[in-house]
């Protein structure tokens, strides 16, 4: 079964995240992650173990970094949406001093991308296919 992959909102995820000091951006980490991971085929269920120790320790946030790029990638292939190289490219700028910030903007157009082809249940989108 699989559940619809919401949009990050870039412009306020942005302000908000600088308003509330971080705390809405993590809020988009974990509806993200929890987009990806839950009720899609192939996504990890250790996921919100990795966020939540990573709210204390780097190494386990970054390690849900790579799960959601490559369950994203994942669904990409199998709904037939192009790669367009964002998602790597905010993968390696995730582990850059100071350039995370401008890695969430590279996060949210690959994650946006893939929503827009699966939709939400308003989107009139396809959907993920069910596996052969």
């Amino acid at each position: 079964m699989s559940a619809p992959i919401r949009r990050v909102p870039v412009g306020k995820t942005l302000l908000l995240s600088i308003v509330t000091v971080g705390i809405y951006y993590l809020i988009q980490v974990y509806r993200t992650s929890h987009d990806l991971h839950q009720n899609q085929e192939g996504g990890t269920q250790s996921w919100q173990v990795l966020f939540w120790i990573g709210l204390f320790f780097a190494i386990p946030m970054y390690v849900l970094y790579v799960l959601n790029f490559l369950q994203a990638k994942r669904l990409r292939d199998r709904t037939g949406v192009p790669e367009s190289g964002t998602g790597l490219a905010a993968v390696i700028f995730t582990f850059i001093p100071v350039i995370p910030a401008l890695a969430q903007f590279l996060w949210a157009s690959y994650f946006n991308a893939l929503a827009t082809h699966i939709g939400g249940p308003a989107s009139g989108a396809p959907g993920i296919p069910a596996r052969a």
